[in-house]
This record gives C-alpha cells, structure tokens and sequence, in this order.
C-alpha cells in the first residue's frame, strides 16, 4: 500500500510546529513594529488625500466654510431641477421635460391612433350596466317593504 503515509512521530510534529512558529515569531519581531501612538509624517505629500483624516485636515477661513455650507443646504433643498439647466445624467432625463415634447394634434392620424371601443369591451360594460341596474332595482323594493 504505496497510497498510505506512515504515521509521523508526534514528537517529530511538536518540533516542526515549534520550527514554523519560531520562524513566524522572528519575521514579526523584524518587520513589524508596535506603536501605542501614530504620529504621522507631516513632511510627506499624500497621493490619496482623506478629508476626515485629522493629521490632513487643514485649517479653512470661516467665510468659505459658511459660504460652502450655503452653497450646499441652498443645492439640497431646490434639486437638480432648479439648479440646473439641463439633465447631466442620463437617468435624469426620465421625468426631467414634464410637458409634451411634440405637440398633439387630434385631425392627425399619424400622431394620434386613440383606441376604439371593440365588441368585447361593449359587451362586458353592457352587463355591469344591467347588473348594477338589478342590484340598484332590488335595494329600491327592499326600501318599499
């Protein structure tokens, strides 16, 4: 039986596995170094600045920051339709023309095709018109009795 493995001497494990964690150990204590405080560099330029960052943050003037909260309650209360002049999304165009965009003319045939009332539908409002006569007829004998 070539498939089977022997069995391993557990003491021959225990050395192994104290040879990986050894080593685990050793790589950590080199490459990696604990801090109980991060004191960023501030002399370095970021690629990716973060605006919650706080070592980033920059001190702004008061006016820009109210003017730019302005700015923003003034956007979030009209909505794209009042500060904008034309959709700038796709998905904006949907709803954004709320009239006509080619007037209707009714002598038109090409434009204007309503739908005629077929035998079925005739037929179908004929009886509700005859039901709702037969109920409106028994709730009059009933108001008799």
């Amino acid at each position: 039986m070539a498939a089977e493995k022997k069995a391993e001497d557990p003491v021959k494990q225990m050395l192994k596995a104290h040879k990986m964690l050894s080593e685990r150990i050793r790589r950590e204590e080199k490459y990696w170094k604990i801090v109980e405080h991060f004191n960023p560099p501030l002399t370095l330029s970021y690629v990716a600045p973060k605006f919650y960052s706080r070592h980033q943050a920059q001190e702004q003037d008061a006016a820009v920051v109210a003017e730019f909260e302005r700015a923003l309650a003034v956007r979030a209360e009209n909505g794209p339709r009042e500060s904008l002049e034309e959709p700038v999304l796709t998905s904006q165009e949907y709803g954004w023309y709320s009239g006509p965009l080619v007037s209707t003319d009714r002598n038109d045939a090409r434009l204007y095709f309503p739908t005629h009332i077929t035998e079925h539908t005739r037929h179908e409002l004929l009886l509700q018109r005859a039901d709702q006569l037969a109920r409106e007829a028994e709730n009059r004998e009933r108001g008799k009795r």
